[in-house]
Order: C-alpha cells, then sequence, then structure tokens
C-alpha cells in the first residue's frame, strides 16, 4: 500500500539542486617534434678500461652526443664532419697546479708563499677533431689541462673549449679576409659590413634549412 501523502511541512527546505554533469574534455594527442637533421656528420667513438663501449642507445652517449651539437651550434654551417673519442684513464693524473698566497705577517709585513697542489685523478678525456668546409681543422686535445675525474666534468670542459676554439677559429677567418681585401685596397669599412652580411647569410641558411627539413619531416609522415 502506498504510504500517507507527504505535508508541506516534510518536504526538503529551499530550492533543490539537481547535480550538473561535467562536460567531457577531449585531450588531443600531440605527435613529438621530428629530430632535425645535423647538415654535418658526427661521429663519436667511447673506450672504457674494461673493455667496454657506450651504446648507440645509451642516455650517456645521447648527452654526450647532445653536448657537442649544442656547443657547434651556432657555427655549424662551417662544419662538414666531426669525429669525436672518448676514453677512460684509470691511472691518468693531471699536472700540479701552483697557486699564489699572499699572507700578512704578524708584525705587518707581506709574505708570498707559494703552494703547489697534489696530482689530481684525471679519469675521463676527450679528442675532438672537427672538420671545416674549407678543409681546415679545429682539434680539441689537451690530455694535462682537459682530463676530468667524472664524465660530466671531462664533457662539460670539452664542450665549452669547443664553443671557444670554434669562435676564434671564425674570427681568425674573417680577419683573414677583411686583411687580404685590404691589401686588395678594397675600402676597410666595406669589408666590416661584408663580413656582416656574410655571417648573416649564413646564420639565415642555416635557419632555412632547418625549416625545410622539419617540414619535409611532417609531410613524410602524413604520407605514411
Amino acid at each position: 500500500m502506498p504510504g500517507p501523502p507527504r505535508t508541506r511541512g516534510n518536504l526538503p527546505k529551499g530550492p533543490v539542486e539537481e547535480p550538473r554533469e561535467e562536460p567531457v574534455v577531449e585531450i588531443e594527442e600531440t605527435e613529438p617534434e621530428p629530430d632535425r637533421r645535423l647538415p654535418y656528420k658526427i661521429n663519436l667513438d667511447t673506450h672504457f678500461t674494461n673493455g667496454k663501449h657506450l651504446k648507440e642507445d645509451t642516455a650517456t652517449r645521447k648527452w654526450i652526443t647532445d653536448k657537442i651539437i649544442h656547443a657547434l651550434e651556432r657555427e655549424e654551417g662551417m662544419i662538414r664532419e666531426v669525429d669525436a673519442r672518448f676514453e677512460e684513464n684509470e691511472n691518468f693524473h693531471v699536472g700540479k697546479a701552483t697557486h699564489i698566497k699572499i699572507e700578512q705577517t704578524v708584525d705587518g709585513q707581506i709574505d708570498v708563499v707559494k703552494e703547489t697542489s697534489a696530482r689530481a685523478m684525471g679519469n675521463y678525456q676527450f679528442k675532438v677533431v672537427v672538420k671545416l668546409k674549407t678543409h681546415r681543422e679545429v682539434v680539441y686535445t689537451n690530455p694535462e689541462k682537459h682530463a676530468a675525474p667524472t664524465i660530466s666534468e671531462a664533457t662539460d670542459l670539452m664542450a665549452d673549449g669547443l664553443k671557444r676554439l670554434l669562435r676564434d677559429e671564425k674570427e681568425r677567418t674573417i680577419d683573414k679576409n677583411r686583411k687580404a681585401k685590404n691589401d686588395a685596397g678594397m675600402d676597410v669599412d666595406m669589408t666590416l659590413e661584408e663580413d656582416d652580411a656574410v655571417i648573416a647569410q649564413e646564420q639565415a641558411a642555416t635557419e632555412d634549412r632547418r625549416a625545410e627539413e622539419e617540414y619535409q619531416a611532417i609531410e613524410d609522415k602524413l604520407q605514411k
């Protein structure tokens, strides 16, 4: 039997809100950006004291390669090929470092003290040869100076050294071109403007090449 009808006193007080359905938001999956094709070839050879090597798919090998690419990024238009060798030498020590320390004695006199640090371990080192389109080579190698006790320290030293060496090589090339034009009786101010224009053209060409490669990679994916 149905129950007794509800009186007004039994009704809920105030308006009753119906639960509102939340809209379903569809998240569109985005494809990862295609890898950029380098305008030069890069070879990385690795050697450890236990006879092992860094495999192609290891994170350490990829990190070292990315550090090299980033270090050469600004001057990549000059580069034809890069040969890099990373090796471990557990018995290698870097040279001793001499530090000058100035001390003041009790009677107010200045005393100069030379301190020589012990030979530090330098287990990891790089040799990198950057082959340029001008058929010149820029070489990074100096174990006594650049060897480091860890892989990360050796890689950072190598990246900074490569960046500096390539910048110096570019400046030497520009100075050589300016001198040749000056000896030929050309206006020096004009040669400076021409050098700036050449650099700008190289940078623009590099950006255009990157854009074309990214566009081509997208087109290839869409056609699959």
